[in-house]
């Protein structure tokens, strides 16, 4: 999900300035001109202050913290003397760093359920 915001907001903020750089390049009026000018700066204030390159930090927080908490508990699986405590601290700490991240979207979820379901499936049947 990181990926789609982090593209979303380069996408809006590249599109904006090259708007901004074709118009102006061209003879237009002054209002004109100045209008376009307006309207790129507050798309892009948009993106900024609608939190879109925070979204994607956040998500890519989250992968890492749940590649580290899955990364973790392989190693303790094959560890022989686990204790019951070990185990529990990673998944509070997943589960912490799930928290606070923000949700998953559902169209997210939809267009990937089939490859996460075989993943899963994948991964079910290696344990």
């Amino acid at each position: 999900m990181a990926w789609y915001a982090a593209i979303f907001s380069c996408a809006v903020v590249g599109v904006a300035i090259i708007i901004l750089i074709v118009s102006l390049q061209s003879a237009l009026s002054q209002t004109t001109a100045n209008n376009i000018a307006k309207v790129t700066i507050s798309v892009i204030a948009f993106v900024f202050s609608g939190g879109y390159i925070r979204l994607a930090d956040d998500y890519n927080r989250l992968a890492y913290a749940a590649e580290w908490a899955e990364d973790k508990a392989h190693s303790l699986k094959d560890k022989p003397d686990l204790t019951e405590s070990e185990a529990i601290k990673v998944v509070h700490d997943y589960h912490i760093a799930r928290a606070g991240s923000p949700l998953l979207p559902e169209w997210l979820w939809k267009m990937k359920q089939k490859e996460l379901n075989e993943l899963w499936d994948q991964r079910a049947t290696q344990s």
